[in-house]
């Protein structure tokens, strides 16, 4: 797909109408009764008072009167309980009515009746009828859970369709709005990078990691550094220091290093804090925005593979074999699990189109129960 240039997301409620009535207007008349037949009738009054009569009425405009009949009987409005009718005049005009949270506990399971219901030319034809930051609103609105929710119960060609037609910026803010429910995390990272114009071998880190304050562990369990053990935590060692124990001869007593020393860096070409999730989306962002806006940035979408044993989504982005443009490389393939919304592994090339790097975060757990134990240099599992 073509790049988009970043935009402002709207609230939910102010497009809902229009993202509504796009699937009703697909719908066959046959179709319609299987999604209404699908969905409770409270979850399809709770559509109603979300629309509210306004916007029930946005939707039935121009409706054959079949379908009409349809939306007008199974999605009644209480015009007592209508958000039309309930906003105070003091509300800002972009806030969510006061049954938003309501609406968005089923909206999961309205969209998942809605796909379901629909084949996948006609989910083409709703996806192309909007626009990237009503697809934007519509993901942040579900949060990391209802897109988790949806996602799962969705047909794998909904899936790809859906994120073929997801622009990158909207991907971006969605890794963004998934990555606020990842307050700690474990991983397996296995990662190597060309470094001084050789291609190291494969390392493989057990990782922890914590958002708040920021702090993680890692420890070494292949590679050049087998047996290594870093730790860094802000709260506790402050911003600019980390403690490190090296394996082997080297690793006689941990030292307390300077995040920015050459020590730190040993094997390299990043800092040590420019690890995790959280980075590899800034990473993969960093120069999205100019890049799009120079009309440098191309777009390669390979659908759904298999990683790890399980479907995520790949995508490759190509920039100039350019240098003096600034960019950080020229081409990133990256795969996204669809179901947590972030990118777990990257394969990053360099302006002669050789692998610069690969990141891949295996055995993800966003809930491992991590205590601040887990964190602390005096942890008498660690040996630091």
């Amino acid at each position: 797909m073509t790049a988009e240039t970043r935009q402002p997301i709207p609230p939910f409620h102010d497009i809902f109408a229009h993202l509504f009535g796009l699937g009703v207007r697909v719908l066959t008349v046959e179709q319609l009764h299987g999604v209404v037949d699908t969905l409770p009738e409270a979850t399809r009054r709770a559509v109603a008072q979300f629309l509210g009569a306004e916007g029930v009425a946005t939707v039935a405009e121009g409706l054959e009167e079949a379908k009409a009949q349809i939306l007008v009987e199974s999605y009644p409005v209480d015009h007592a309980e209508s958000p039309d009718a309930g906003l105070p005049d003091a509300d800002p005009p972009d806030a969510d009515p006061p049954d938003a949270k309501a609406f968005a506990a089923v909206y999961p399971q309205v969209m998942i009746a809605t796909n379901r219901g629909l084949d996948r030319s006609q989910l083409r034809e709703v996806m192309a009828s909007l626009t990237s930051a009503e697809v934007a609103s519509q993901s942040i609105f579900l949060g990391a859970a209802g897109r988790r929710e949806v996602f799962a119960a969705m047909d794998p060609g909904h899936v790809e369709t859906i994120l073929d037609h997801t622009a990158d910026w909207v991907l971006i803010e969605t890794a963004k709005d998934a990555l606020q429910s990842f307050g700690q995390y474990t991983a397996l990272l296995e990662k190597r990078e060309r470094v001084g114009g050789k291609l190291q071998k494969f390392e493989r880190i057990r990782l922890k990691a914590r958002q708040s304050p920021r702090a993680f562990y890692m420890k070494w369990g292949a590679g050049l550094f087998k047996g290594r053990e870093l730790l860094y935590n802000e709260a506790v060692l402050g911003a600019d220091k980390l403690r490190v124990r090296e394996a082997g001869l080297l690793g006689v007593l941990p030292v307390t290093l300077d995040v920015k020393g050459a020590l730190s860096g040993r094997g390299t070409n990043h800092l040590a804090t420019e690890v995790g999730l959280h980075h590899m989306v800034t990473l993969l962002a960093k120069d999205h925005d100019r890049a799009v806006a120079g009309g440098h940035l191309e777009r390669i979408n390979h659908g759904l593979v298999e990683l790890d044993g399980r479907p995520v989504y790949k995508i490759e982005s190509r920039l100039p074999r350019d240098p003096s443009l600034g960019y950080y490389c020229h081409r990133v393939v990256h795969y996204t699990d669809f179901l947590a919304a972030v990118d777990i592994k990257a394969e990053i090339y360099d302006f002669e189109d050789r692998l610069h790097e690969e990141l891949h975060y295996r055995e993800l757990d966003p809930s491992p129960g991590l205590t601040d134990a887990d964190f602390d240099p005096r942890n008498r599992a660690y040996r630091l």
